[in-house]
């Protein structure tokens, strides 16, 4: 929403200039972001697809655009704000804990983001440990039913190794877990 909201205003004059403009109309194919907004209220672009404008942001984030760059900022302190209050309301500040942060704009790694994030906890909390997990959702949830059910480790490698070959696209029987079933965050 934030890369279409900046394209709109950049393009009828109210907001700065930004690249976002021109990328938001390539994505979706238009000549105009107003004819972007027009196919969303239309049902011609499904709401939906508007989560795929957040690469495009993070992209031009990244290009040095300055719009995007702000914008890429306040999510940043966003997901530390988040971070934050977790780790007040579990009085861990002062302690070693890992915060595990997940979802596919902080699973792209983008360094701007992760570089704005990890400052800000570094800032607010200096023994916390941020993690970023890349595991689809579906790989946490049965791993919490497996270990509800007290199933094995062995159980619980084969579990996650299936869910992550099909949320690729790949053959399970192809797929490598790290020892204990672990990957890499």
């Amino acid at each position: 929403m934030e890369a279409l909201f900046l394209a709109v205003r950049a393009e009828d004059g109210r907001g700065q200039p930004t690249a976002l403009r021109a990328a938001v109309m390539e994505h979706f194919g238009t000549s105009s972001v107003v004819d972007v907004t027009a196919a969303l209220h239309f049902g011609e672009i499904r709401r939906s697809r508007l989560h795929e404008l957040a690469p495009v942001l993070l992209r031009a984030g990244a290009a040095g655009d300055g719009p995007a760059m702000a914008a890429v900022e306040r999510l940043a302190e966003e997901v530390f704000l988040l971070a934050r209050a977790t780790v007040d309301r579990l009085d861990l500040r002062d302690q070693s804990v890992d915060v595990v942060l997940g979802g596919s704009v902080l699973a792209a790694r983008d360094p701007q983001l992760l570089e704005g994030v990890s400052r800000r906890l570094a800032a607010y909390a200096p023994r916390a440990n941020l993690l970023i997990v890349d595991d689809p959702p579906v790989v946490g949830a049965a791993l919490l039913g497996l270990d509800a059910l007290g199933a094995s480790a062995d159980a619980e490698i084969a579990a996650r190794t299936a869910l992550l070959a099909r949320a690729r696209g790949s053959d399970p029987s192809q797929e490598r877990s790290l020892p204990g079933g672990r990957r890499n965050c």
